[in-house]
């Protein structure tokens, strides 16, 4: 492979990843359209504009449509090349939606010999993986670490900003001392991006949450003795706790991602954490209630005053508090693990 000879890491990065993924177009714009696309988060697109995209007057080249909508057409070729950097404001899309662990899956399925040859080309970026397996990992937290910077209005390149491939926050560090301030976690002298929690998208995802919606549905109508198929057959008085239940729903699907994203194990850690919490609240749900609402209050009153301990993450307070602590209920919902009224999944 010839050497690359961008500039800005965004291009360094794709020269590099391009000849070894399979299923997209390798042709510059067609790679940067296909790849994105992959990688990005599908609710990238539910979100509402930027300010930037809503008050630039769009011109002939501009992309209307999809991940790099607000973009010029001819500016994806620039970015492959490293000849120009993708602007903050598209890279903050773009952090914020990132799925690593899909940049992972798409980097783990090169061959052995090609990760070999791969890790080589890693070296001439500076970035150093010692063990082919880690290469997978290594790559998505790359790719992380190039849009914070460029979020940031720099870059990990030209502004000579280190990369970390791996971030392990149990390891000789005061959890107790941690805290979330201005996008990032912070641990000792370490920090590592923290995104934003996602904000529940008008339209519910039923991807992620028909489960737990249906579930909260039938405990509505339950209470209420009247049919619940959506929150606009809630009477008024209803809607604000069914809302707040979403909230705490995207909580924790933000803390999930952002534990995947940044710590070794953070999806396992997250796992355990939810296993604890079910522990800790199955007899509560299993209880006699009048009806389902009732036992989903009761079950998210005890959630929320459970002190967790199975997983490592519980030992950072500024993390799981009582917010937090509320969502996975509805994530245990969705694993068929609880129920508010029974034969409602």
């Amino acid at each position: 492979m010839a050497e690359t000879t961008a500039t800005y890491a965004l291009g360094v990065f794709c020269q590099l990843v391009n000849p070894y993924i399979s299923g997209v177009d390798h042709h510059k714009k067609g790679f940067m359209k296909d790849f994105f696309d992959a990688v990005l988060e599908g609710d990238i697109l539910s979100n509402p504009p930027s300010r930037h995209h809503r008050t630039r007057r769009p011109g002939k080249t501009t992309i209307t449509a999809g991940v790099w909508a607000g973009i010029n057409e001819t500016d994806l070729t620039r970015f492959y090349n490293g000849s120009k950097k993708i602007p903050s404001w598209k890279a903050t899309e773009f952090y914020q939606h990132l799925d690593v662990s899909e940049v992972e899956r798409l980097c783990s399925d090169i061959s052995v010999d090609a990760l070999a040859d791969f890790q080589k080309e890693l070296i001439k970026a500076n970035i150093k993986v010692s063990d082919i397996s880690e290469l997978p990992s290594a790559t998505g937290k790359w790719l992380l670490s190039v849009l914070k910077a460029n979020a940031d209005g720099r870059d990990i390149l030209v502004d000579g900003i280190g990369f970390q491939p791996e971030f392990d926050m149990f390891e000789n560090l005061p959890l107790a001392s941690g805290h979330i301030s201005n996008g990032k976690l912070h641990l000792g002298r370490s920090s590592v991006p923290w995104k934003t929690y996602p904000i529940p998208p008008d339209k519910p995802d039923d991807h992620l949450e028909k489960t737990y919606l249906t579930q909260m549905q039938a405990a509505y109508a339950d209470h209420l003795h009247k049919p619940i198929n959506c929150s606009d057959d809630l009477p008024q008085t209803c809607r604000p706790e069914y809302a707040k239940q979403r909230e705490y729903f995207y909580d924790a699907e933000g803390m999930r991602r952002n534990l995947r994203d940044v710590i070794e194990n953070g999806e396992q850690e997250f796992d355990a954490l939810k296993v604890d919490l079910y522990d800790g609240i199955c007899d509560i749900c299993a209880s006699d209630y009048a009806d389902g609402l009732l036992r989903m209050r009761a079950t998210l009153s005890q959630a929320a005053g459970f002190p967790l301990s199975g997983s490592a993450i519980a030992q950072f307070p500024s993390m799981i508090k009582a917010a937090e602590k509320k969502g996975p209920c509805h994530m245990l919902v969705n694993d068929h693990k609880l129920e508010w009224v029974q034969g409602n999944a």
